[in-house]
């Protein structure tokens, strides 16, 4: 038995600058204020959850149930807008065809907000 890791994932969305850095030994870095952003969601996670932004949630809301979590104060930021990502959303089965069986699928919930 080892012991899992309980990982916070913080996702936000926007411009960005990147680029290499260092003349003997070279590194890909990222920088701008999506990345310090995208660190303060992660950051104001809680450990085995996904937290968003609110611009990552209206790119994912037709296809993913989330849970707004309010206004959160976010270091150096102010307040955010934050939501945890509870799964892919469901609203019904269909029939399809799959290798010549008939089997049922999930389509995805449309959210009205």
């Amino acid at each position: 038995g080892l012991e899992p890791w309980y990982l916070r994932i913080g996702i936000h969305v926007g411009p960005l600058v990147a680029g290499v850095v260092g003349k003997k030994k070279y590194a890909y870095d990222i920088w701008g204020g999506t990345v310090n952003i995208a660190s303060r969601m992660e950051s104001n996670g809680e450990p085995g959850k996904v937290n968003i932004s609110s611009a990552t949630y209206d790119l994912i809301k037709d296809k993913y149930d989330c849970i707004y979590r309010g206004k959160i104060s976010a270091k150096n930021i102010g307040e955010i807008d934050m939501y945890f990502v509870e799964g892919e959303a469901i609203i019904s089965n269909e029939r399809v065809l799959e290798n010549g069986l008939e089997k049922e699928k999930a389509a995805p919930l449309l959210h009205e907000q």
